[in-house]
């Protein structure tokens, strides 16, 4: 039984398709990698899963039960988190209040302060400015804080929407290098990104997405080495 499995989905915003016919299998424990380029239908699929936009056609699996046509609220309670494209903190909060502000099911509060303290761990920085406003705080920093206002609930699937986007060389290794460690410690994730490269060289499988639909899938070590991915994504 898959951990997560999406089969035959589409979406529709209005009148236009943006996912056709998009079918993928996850296990647990993976990092999965979704790539492709600017409006090929990773963030749609994204809001498909944790219940955001409505699927007009298909089904959704999450351990073994169906989840499409659950309303997001029910999916976070199945511990299906997204931290969305832009991170969309809360800047007039602190740091530790936009934590606390994930750790809003009953798990998750039960358990809060020994997961503050492991997200510290993961990201120190968040410890020394925890008083300070989300809104001041530098990209990666306010990237880092999105990241762990989801880990606060407590998921078993995380879903990553864009999270090097505008951030800084050496701010995307240590990006990276925390969502391996995330992994490590028992959380899936599911890793949506324009930069292909990381995100496989992350990940142990990935699927490849153009015009709404999957074009590759498989391991991501074989996906790095296609043809195609290295002419249309890579410039090689």
């Amino acid at each position: 039984m898959p951990f997560l499995e999406a089969e035959g989905i589409h979406v529709r915003y209005g009148d236009v398709p943006i996912l056709r016919e998009v079918t993928l299998t996850m296990e647990d424990g993976e990092i999965v990698a979704i790539v492709g380029s600017n409006g090929a239908g990773k963030t749609t699929l994204l809001k498909a899963i944790s219940g955001q936009l409505r699927i007009e056609s298909g089904k959704l699996w999450f351990l073994g039960d169906r989840i499409d046509g659950l309303k997001a609220h029910q999916v976070v309670a199945l511990g299906i988190v997204q931290v969305p494209e832009g991170r969309r903190l809360f800047p007039f909060m602190s740091v530790l209040e936009n934590l606390e502000m994930g750790a809003y099911r009953k798990e998750a509060r039960d358990g809060r302060d020994g997961t503050l303290e492991r997200i510290y761990h993961l990201f120190p920085r968040l410890r020394d400015r925890r008083d300070q406003l989300a809104g001041s705080l530098s990209g990666g920093e306010q990237q880092m804080l999105a990241i762990g206002r989801g880990l606060m609930s407590r998921p078993k699937l995380l879903m990553l929407d864009e999270p090097s986007m505008g951030l800084a060389p050496l701010l995307v290794t240590e990006l990276f290098r925390a969502v391996e460690e995330i992994n490590l410690r028992g959380v899936s994730i599911l890793l949506v990104e324009q930069n292909p490269k990381k995100a496989l060289e992350a990940s142990r499988r990935g699927y490849l997405i153009e015009n709404g639909r999957i074009l590759f899938g498989g391991q991501a070590s074989d996906l790095l080495k296609t043809e195609y991915l290295q002419r249309a994504y890579l410039g090689m």
